[in-house]
């Protein structure tokens, strides 16, 4: 839906031509853009809380932002100038700001007086993401708690290896953006682990796989092939197989001052340049993620479903870190964002892995 909207006074008018997001909302979120209309306020930042919210980024006069997620129940919104030498007052405080269920907001600042918010309800996403239970169950069984793993390729130069762990073969010429089958490797916590490139006698790397508990992990190789790394996460807790399409982030940088979001949009031509790295996210989009650290791995989200582009966000700049045009979503699969970076290049890679 493209929504034109006249702002600004009648001496200074402008026209914004906005495009809402009316997609199905996931359950207990709600969703909310901002659009400055008060030429008094050339540009603001946004708090959803007790902070400002540096997803949103600047929004100067006549110009929009994308959707954000919000809690549904009471919340904090306000705007706060920025002025020459940054962060200025605050020109509107809304406490509380009550979200519901269902309800995406338009947010338009207009003067010091009340904004105008305009709402529409859309689809609440009722499938949720949950594992078996108990009442799943038909024979009640005690199983033997055993170690699995999956291993996959994230380094950076995109070459293949092989995987070796605790004697056994988990891996074999495994290429860049895959995954190995799940391998069961009894019931270890400590398991040594020996990585090479296909024929050579020398291993990348040779050293022991902590994990925290028994259970299923993935295991990511990354960084360079002078400097591999491994890092381990559980996903005892990740569900598969569930009717809506899922997604999480797997932030592999090193740098510890790169923070990650998620965001979707409607689909675009897959031969569409890049859109550079000029600050601000294209209205139109809705954030599903955001403040991903270093090394860490984002909760398991539903996702819209079919033909849609998914957007990594570096929040540093709050700009693109990359966009996957035109990306099927598939019933009841779930998909790994993968990420790296190599300081040295200072750019950010990412691959998506489906399950």
């Amino acid at each position: 839906t493209l929504s034109l909207l006249l702002l600004g006074a009648a001496d200074d008018l402008r026209l914004l031509a906005f495009k809402e997001v009316l997609a199905p909302m996931i359950f207990d979120t709600g969703r909310i853009a901002f659009i400055n209309g008060w030429a008094e306020v050339t540009a603001a930042q946004i708090g959803t809380s007790s902070d400002v919210n540096p997803a949103i980024g600047q929004i100067a006069f006549g110009q929009g932002s994308a959707y954000v997620p919000l809690p549904v129940g009471t919340n904090r919104v306000f705007w706060q100038r920025v002025d020459g030498n940054g962060q200025g007052g605050i020109v509107q405080d809304r406490d509380p700001f009550i979200t519901e269920n269902g309800l995406v907001y338009l947010y338009i600042l207009t003067s010091d007086r009340d904004p105008v918010i305009i709402t529409d309800a859309v689809e609440v996403m009722t499938d949720v993401i949950a594992l078996p239970t108990a009442a799943d169950v038909f024979v009640e069984v005690t199983p033997i708690p055993r170690t699995r793993i999956r291993v996959v390729n994230a380094l950076y130069e995109q070459l293949p290896f092989d995987f070796v762990a605790n004697g056994e073969i988990v891996a074999t010429n495994l290429g860049y953006g895959q995954a190995s089958a799940l391998v069961e490797l009894g019931d270890f916590i400590t398991v040594p682990v020996s990585i090479a490139q296909p024929g050579a006698s020398v291993p990348l790397i040779q050293r022991d796989l902590r994990l925290l508990e028994v259970g299923d992990y993935s295991v990511y190789v990354y960084g360079a092939v002078g400097d591999v790394s491994m890092i381990a996460f559980s996903d005892q807790g990740l569900a598969l197989g569930s009717a809506p399409p899922s997604a999480r982030v797997i932030n592999l940088a090193g740098d510890a001052s790169i923070t990650l979001g998620l965001a979707d949009a409607e689909a675009t031509d897959p031969n569409t340049p890049s859109g550079g790295t000029a600050p601000g996210i294209p209205i139109g989009t809705l954030l599903l993620l955001q403040n991903i650290g270093v090394q860490s791995v984002s909760p398991q989200i539903p996702t819209f479903g079919g033909v849609r582009d998914l957007i990594v966000v570096d929040q540093r700049t709050n700009t693109e870190a990359a966009r996957f045009r035109s990306f099927n979503f598939v019933s009841s699969t779930h998909y790994d964002v993968v990420v790296t970076y190599l300081p040295l290049e200072g750019v950010l890679r990412a691959f998506i892995l489906p399950y």
